[in-house]
């Protein structure tokens, strides 16, 4: 599942592009206008993944039940080996609680499978089931019957997941 961008619609995928030499501990007096502009461009990024995608994954103590995950809640599955943009999109399918009641792991739909995440790993994005902002509230209400029914698949079965994804 990857997020829809305009180049879907004018070229019909995503753009890849090849990684641009970093310039972000080059002196300025050593670059000419587009690698001023590079590095510009990649100090923005390196702060945005730093302040934003870590805000959005804050919790302030884990007594506390605000702001948890809940099923059917659109994740980013965080890979300390990637960067960002390069990050799984997932949906929660279940919480997983300790002893004292707060939710530590959660199973993940991906493309690629269920996966089981500590919550820290993941990054709740701002759009959730419960907004509406799909196809009206019969579509979200039958996306939580589908997720509330829906058996957990190992993660070899990469072919079904697609078709589930496809046709919901």
């Amino acid at each position: 599942m990857t997020p829809l961008t305009p180049a879907h619609f004018l070229i019909g995928r995503a753009i890849d592009h090849i990684p641009e030499q970093c310039f972000i501990r080059t002196p300025d007096n050593r670059l000419d206008n587009f690698k001023q502009l590079s590095k510009l461009y990649q100090m923005f990024w390196e702060r945005w993944s730093r302040e934003y995608i870590l805000e959005l994954q804050r919790k302030t103590k884990w007594r506390s039940t605000s702001g948890s995950l809940h099923p059917g809640q659109l994740v980013l599955v965080r890979d300390s080996n990637l960067p960002p943009l390069k990050w799984r999109l997932g949906r929660v399918l279940e919480m997983i609680f300790g002893a004292d009641g707060v939710g530590r792991v959660a199973l993940v739909k991906t493309m690629d499978g269920v996966l089981k995440r500590a919550v820290v790993r993941l990054c709740p994005l701002p759009v959730s089931v419960e907004s509406g902002d799909f196809q009206g509230r019969g579509h979200v209400e039958a996306k939580k019957e589908h997720l509330a029914t829906a058996e957990l698949e190992p993660a070899g079965k990469k072919k079904q997941t697609r078709e589930m994804f496809e046709q919901h």
